[in-house]
């Protein structure tokens, strides 16, 4: 009986460089998951005013999210407007920035009574979330 090339049981039949090929797929999945989930989603999505300004925000700020009906959301949890005061002063006892992020079509006598929760809570400076104008 001649024994041929492919009745060897312990010699690999094709697809060798299958197996790294899929090992490399699946570091590149999970370094892309990782890599995506670098910075915090906001608890609402609002869609910011258009603004020509083009200054970036300073990291480390605390971050106030306002939707459409009014809902005010600190640091991703929801804070009913008679609470706001209260809730700031609990949550920044260093006096951080605040960051305003409002949704473009919220009225603005809501805006305004945030803003002078804020004054009331003692905020030292705010800065309201705009997106560049795309033209």
């Amino acid at each position: 009986m001649i024994i041929g090339a492919h009745s060897n049981p312990d010699r690999p039949r094709g697809d060798h460089g299958l197996v790294p090929l899929i090992n490399v797929v699946f570091l590149l999945l999970a370094f892309f998951m990782i890599a995506g989930q670098i910075q915090r989603s906001d608890a609402v999505r609002v869609a910011p005013p258009v603004s020509i300004s083009e200054t970036v925000p300073a990291v480390g700020r605390l971050e106030l999210v306002v939707v459409t009906d009014g809902t005010v959301y600190l640091e991703g949890e929801a804070v009913p407007l008679e609470e706001l005061v209260s809730a700031l002063t609990a949550s920044n006892p260093d006096g951080r920035d605040i960051l305003v992020k409002a949704d473009a079509d919220l009225e603005v006598t809501r805006l305004e009574a945030i803003l002078e929760e804020l004054l009331r809570a003692g905020a030292s400076r705010a800065a309201l979330a705009t997106t560049p104008n795309p033209s």
